[in-house]
């Protein structure tokens, strides 16, 4: 795309005799021009040069931002004047920018010359001057070596071939179109100056979809031209650089190519004719050559080990991974009766933005193989998965097992449908362990399931969260991450990350634990084995009659472990910030003075860490309670390890502060 302009009149007004001290100075032989040493005889002149500009639409040398541009020199700005007088004979300097529109440094002269630099300048038949952006060496403009005019063409051999291996610039897209802002005048009015024209048409990359932190090799061209350059990615495995290509008056085709071999597919510019000075925005997705065209799939197909799934899914066909491959979802949409099924273990790397989507009954947007198996998601790139009705987003469909699931990468977003976990359990189904050890990961049950976890009435295996960024939603009456109504999941460990979950979202009365169990159902159990906790940052909100983190409504938890990390825990209506929900029932809780800061906040007349309220029929119930190593503490004073803190508020909720020494 062709977004702005580099072009504009540059005019050179030599200040005054007077100002300017146009002096010149007898140099030895022994003198040295930039690198060369002079061999004749050469004089100084030391000369101030402001450059002016006339308008907003034309830009000499860009400031480059994104989108925007401002018309600035930059530090290390350089221009170069060079030419041949016939009482001067040969002359070269180069200028330094020093602020404003303010060029300052020396003109050399072959011969002596008492006139003004604006004298010689008008009348000197051969004559140059080049705006040099910084990063660029100076190349040995003058040679004065008696050789004649010949030095001075090969002066400018010297800048062209200089600036040919220059033209690719790694790195971001400000720097590279400073480097490549190249321009040059080849003539000069008294009083006027010289009008620099841009040489160079700068094409700006960006290419993602690669491997994060890795090297490759790109080679931007024509049939006539083609500058190559290495490129380290960055953590996204996106890659930026610029070109510069001169002015051409041709229309030509332009490719990119990317490494030796043939990994990857040739990325097409297209033809273009690139006109000097402007600045071409090329964004596009590295694609290997192993890639499926997801438009031209018809029938249901199983793809080996090393695929690449891109573009859209044009008909209802399931999406099949084999077992032990790894597939690559790239810019890739499936939305199908049955979207995705992993026949066994599978890898699924996501690069650029994908989604998938059960658009049928019953089915998860991924199934995950059978049990015994794993399902392994990895970034770079981002996903969004969607379970059909009753199914899960990522794990299993209605009535079905899935095996275990591990996120550790990329941007994972789930949700689950009616009765479904969004990462876990769909509904009336069995999940194994899941496994979140990094990536930001954003899961949202259905109602009556959990975000991350079991479906309603269904089963999940151990519940660990390493490391990453997490927010798990539970449907009504479902979890934050736990179980689903009526539903079991084993024990739940979190040991490092940000976690934040929430019970229930979207309702202030339907019973569900933010870390721990959903909702009771009568005649079936509703229960979470132990729930540990030693390190990250965990914030855990229950709803209805549900602890933050705990049991629910006549739920059932086993022990409570919080070893480490900053947590803070809010219970619901009648519930504790940690312990039981109403009429809810935990073994033991133990704190250990490990931890950073835990923040407790219960509602009713029953415990803050420990049990909350009983009703009419059923009786709360907790195990020992031990904080700091004391079993005996009473709220109202600090610890070992611990300062505490209470807050009571107008509902009679009390917040209870525990803050390592």
């Amino acid at each position: 795309m062709k977004t702005s302009k580099m072009f504009t009149s540059v005019a050179l007004s030599m200040l005054a005799v007077s100002t300017l001290l146009l002096t010149t100075t007898s140099c030895s032989n022994e003198d040295n021009i930039g690198e060369l040493s002079v061999s004749a005889q050469g004089y100084a002149i030391p000369v101030t040069v402001n450059v002016s500009r006339a308008g907003d639409d034309g830009i000499t040398r860009a400031t480059y931002a994104a989108e925007s541009k401002t018309l600035a020199f930059s530090s290390g700005d350089k221009l170069f004047i060079g030419g041949k007088h016939d009482t001067a004979g040969k002359f070269a300097g180069t200028l330094t920018w020093t602020s404003g529109g303010t060029f300052t440094g020396v003109i050399y002269t072959e011969n002596s010359y008492t006139g003004t630099a604006d004298d010689m300048l008008s009348s000197t038949s051969i004559k140059y001057a080049n705006l040099l952006p910084s990063g660029y060496e100076e190349v040995g403009f003058l040679s004065v070596d008696n050789k004649g005019t010949e030095a001075l063409y090969d002066d400018e051999v010297s800048l062209s071939t200089d600036m040919h291996n220059k033209a690719f610039v790694a790195g971001d897209k400000a720097r590279g179109v400073e480097q490549l802002s190249y321009e040059k005048a080849t003539g000069y009015t008294s009083g006027t100056g010289f009008t620099l024209q841009p040489l160079f048409a700068v094409v700006a990359c960006t290419i993602d979809g690669l491997d994060a932190n890795t090297s490759y090799t790109f080679t931007v061209g024509n049939e006539a031209y083609y500058p190559t350059g290495s490129v380290t990615t960055d953590a996204s495995g996106l890659a930026t650089f610029c070109v510069g290509f001169y002015n051409s008056s041709e229309t030509r085709f332009y490719t990119i190519k990317i490494g030796e071999s043939s990994t990857y597919k040739d990325i097409e510019i297209g033809s273009k004719k690139l006109e000097a000075g402007y600045i071409y925005q090329i964004n596009r997705m590295a694609i290997e050559t192993s890639a499926v065209n997801l438009s031209k799939v018809t029938a249901k197909t199983t793809y080996p080990d090393g695929t690449v799934l891109t573009g859209t899914l044009a008909n209802d066909v399931e999406i099949s991974i084999a077992a032990g491959a790894t597939v690559t979802l790239k810019d890739a949409t499936i939305a199908a009766t049955k979207a995705i099924t992993c026949e066994g273990s599978a890898t699924i790397i996501v690069k650029g933005t994908n989604s998938v989507t059960s658009t049928g009954e019953y089915n998860a947007g991924i199934q995950a193989g059978g049990e015994g198996t794993t399902l392994t998601i990895s970034g770079p790139g981002s996903l969004t998965a969607r379970g059909g009705v009753s199914g899960a987003g990522i794990g299993s469909s209605k009535g079905s097992t899935c095996g275990n699931i591990t996120i550790n990468g990329g941007t994972v977003t789930a949700y689950g449908g009616i009765e479904a976990a969004a990462i876990g359990g769909g509904n009336s189904s069995t999940c194994g362990n899941i496994t979140i050890s990094g990536g930001t990961v954003a899961a949202n049950g259905g109602s009556d399931a959990a975000g991350i976890g079991s479906g309603n009435f269904g089963t999940c295996g151990v519940i660990s969260i390493e490391g990453g960024d997490v927010t798990a939603n539970g449907g009504n009456y479902g979890a934050g991450i736990g179980s689903g109504t009526g539903s079991t999941c084993s024990n739940i460990i979190i040991s490092d990350g940000t976690v934040v979950a929430t019970a229930s979202v979207g309702s202030t009365s339907n019973d569900a634990a933010g870390i721990g169990t959903g909702a009771y159902y009568s005649e079936r159990t509703c229960t979470c084995g132990n729930i540990t906790i030693s390190g990250g940052t965990v914030t855990a909100t229950g709803v209805g009659g549900g602890a933050g983190i705990g049991s629910s409504y006549d739920t059932q938890c086993v022990d409570i472990t919080i070893s480490g990390g900053t947590v803070t825990a809010t219970g619901s209506e009648h519930a504790a910030g940690i312990g039981t929900g109403y009429a809810g029932t935990c073994n033991n809780i133990t704190i250990t003075g490990d931890v950073t800061q835990l923040t407790a906040i219960g509602c009713g007349e029953g415990h803050v860490i420990g049990k909350g309220d009983s009703d009419n029929s059923k009786k709360s119930s907790c195990g020992t309670v031990t904080i700091d190593g004391k079993t005996d503490w009473t709220a109202g004073t600090g610890t070992d390890h611990f300062t505490w803190a209470v807050s009571t508020t107008k509902n009679a909720n009390d917040t209870w502060t525990l803050t390592k020494k």
